[in-house]
């Protein structure tokens, strides 16, 4: 009885720590989303001003100065996506983990009520008398 409760009690947190994993990985891929989403913004924004005509020195210095802070920020972003996979990659495993470690507390605590339900049930036939039949 006692181990069955540890075991309940060991389940709890297990479920707890698994909310939480999951919780980081949906965050995780929600950030990811943003992301890439700034990312392909950042691309059309480096596209859109390239097609501009450029007549004098001081403005062609303005949109080159302009498309390497956006190409700079494209790299950023484009390192911030590797880190976010590999970030959701190691989350996704250890949530993996999590559950299995809660499939084995579970089928730990079946086993022992099992076993306990059968325990009981045999010392209530022994504790019951024969009754011969006519």
């Amino acid at each position: 009885m006692i181990k069955i409760k540890r075991l309940n009690n060991l389940k709890i947190l297990k479920e707890k720590k698994l909310n939480i994993q999951r919780n980081e990985v949906l965050t995780l891929v929600k950030e990811l989303d943003k992301i890439k989403t700034i990312n392909e913004r950042l691309k059309n924004i480096l596209a859109n001003v390239k097609k501009k005509k450029i007549t004098n020195a001081r403005d062609l210095s303005d949109t080159n100065n302009f498309n390497i802070k956006i190409i700079d920020q494209i790299h950023v972003s484009d390192n911030r996506i590797k880190f976010l996979k590999e970030e959701i990659k190691r989350s996704r495993k250890n949530l993996g983990n999590l559950m299995q470690h809660k499939k084995v507390i579970k089928n730990k605590i079946d086993y022992l009520t099992r076993l306990q339900i059968d325990k009981i049930e045999k010392r209530t036939e022994e504790n019951i008398p024969n009754t011969r039949k006519p």
